[in-house]
């Protein structure tokens, strides 16, 4: 049994157990006890306003956090997350930026706008 989260729908499925979560969710990043989850821009189509579509998440479902955006542009959310090759947690936002976000607190730690 792996340890890598799989999405599926507004779930993620990790070491077995599966986890609700209220958006559906496109991308899944297990760190230590808890899970950085991503969840799909089309869960916000058609709505004023920024998504913060980017959470960590613990295991028994509850949110630690939810990340800062580099905007309160609307329409701003992020579209894609990564982990760099110094291990920082790395995101890029459809304004343009790309953000280190604080595995701790969300917090956006460094921001550079690429357009």
């Amino acid at each position: 049994m792996s340890d890598d989260p799989v999405p599926m729908g507004n779930k993620v499925i990790v070491a077995g157990k599966s986890i609700a979560l209220r958006y559906p969710v496109d991308q899944a990043i297990r760190h230590g006890d808890y899970l950085i989850v991503r969840y799909a821009v089309t869960a916000h189509l058609g709505r004023p306003g920024t998504f913060q579509n980017l959470e960590a998440v613990r295991l028994d479902g509850t949110v630690k956090w939810t990340a800062e955006l580099p905007t309160n542009e609307t329409g701003d959310c992020y579209y894609e997350v990564e982990v760099d090759s110094a291990r920082a947690l790395v995101a890029r936002s459809f304004k343009s930026y790309v953000c280190k976000i604080d595995w701790e607190s969300g917090k956006i730690l460094e921001s550079e706008f690429v357009k």
